[in-house]
């Protein structure tokens, strides 16, 4: 093969390609669609062929399939009413709303068949009951909302007792704790004065006894209100009248 030739066959091999890519055929059980970059160009093409540069793209679609939507009108057959006979109404328009119809689609697709028509889907777009019907399944649901009401109420409340009940028993435990080594600190305390009294009294009790004196002369003379009934010659105001044993002098009065 000639070198010469070898770029004409290039520019030929481009040119198919290009052709390839531009060329597009709609038959007449077709629709088509020509977009670019996600944009709609053009949707009015007659069976044939057509042209369209290699980076638009076609999209076809049969134009036999014909839908049918039933807007506000009673519409049950039998095969729609046995499947929605096994459901609750909350199961068909729920959780289970795929299957019914799944199972809608099946039986009317047998049915189609003998008509000679290819049944592609079946989709239910809103359910109505009628106005007695609705009445009542409407003041169902309402009691039945109300139930679940109550339920979850005492629920809470049996709850809400436990809690306070179990916050309760542990502040008596916890008031009881501190009550009790609040005795024993205090008890321990007690002791412990008791014991350096002791020491104090036993190595002079004289000492001692002044002290003591002293400390309930200041709790119970020159206080207004206060009436005291004492004999002259008791032992309260021995450190007041007399002199001590050791022999110091008796503490003036004043």
């Amino acid at each position: 093969m000639s070198s010469r030739l070898f770029p004409w066959f290039f520019v030929v091999g481009f040119l198919l390609l290009f052709v390839a890519f531009s060329l597009f055929s709609v038959n007449e059980t077709e629709y088509a669609i020509r977009t670019r970059f996600g944009e709609i160009i053009d949707t009015r093409y007659k069976p044939g062929l057509h042209l369209k540069w290699p980076w638009d793209k076609v999209t076809k679609f049969d134009r036999r399939i014909l839908s049918q939507s039933y807007q506000s009108e009673t519409f049950l057959t039998n095969g729609i009413k046995s499947v929605v006979a096994q459901r609750t109404l909350q199961q068909i328009v729920s959780a289970e709303r795929a299957a019914v119809t799944s199972q809608m689609f099946g039986a009317a697709s047998r049915n189609a068949i003998g008509l000679g028509v290819d049944l592609v889907d079946v989709r239910v777009q809103r359910i109505d009951l009628p106005d007695e019907v609705a009445a009542r399944v409407y003041e169902t649901m309402k009691q039945n909302f109300v139930k679940t009401a109550s339920r979850l109420r005492a629920e809470g409340q049996q709850e809400s007792a436990t809690i306070r009940s179990s916050a309760e028993r542990e502040r008596t435990v916890i008031l009881a704790d501190a009550e009790r080594d609040a005795l024993r600190t205090r008890g321990e305390g007690d002791a412990a004065a008791a014991q350096i009294y002791a020491r104090a009294y036993s190595k002079n009790p004289e000492f001692y006894a002044f002290y003591r004196s002293l400390q309930a002369y200041e709790r119970s003379i020159g206080k207004d209100g206060d009436l005291l009934v004492l004999t002259p010659d008791g032992e309260f105001f021995r450190y007041l009248k007399e002199a001590s044993p050791s022999g110091t002098a008796p503490a003036r009065h004043h």
